[in-house]
């Protein structure tokens, strides 16, 4: 089975390499996982991905603890 949650580092790493697009979820204030921007995995680290946002080419880094990160 395939999954499209990004958690772990090769996970992170295929979607880099592919140019794969990704949405990533932020929690609200009610503890709903709400979409938070959508594009493609420029960096990783333990505690940090770097997202390049696929219609400004803006980047953002989020905290791997706090968001949630799949493929679209």
């Amino acid at each position: 089975m395939i999954t499209r949650d990004l958690s772990k580092d090769v996970h992170f790493l295929v979607a880099a390499l592919s140019e794969t697009l990704i949405c990533v979820y932020e929690e609200d204030a009610a503890s709903v996982y709400v979409p938070a921007e959508t594009g493609y995995v420029d960096k990783y680290t333990p505690n940090h991905v770097r997202i390049r946002n696929a219609e400004t080419g803006a980047h953002t880094y989020y905290s791997r603890d706090s968001a949630m990160f799949q493929r679209i």
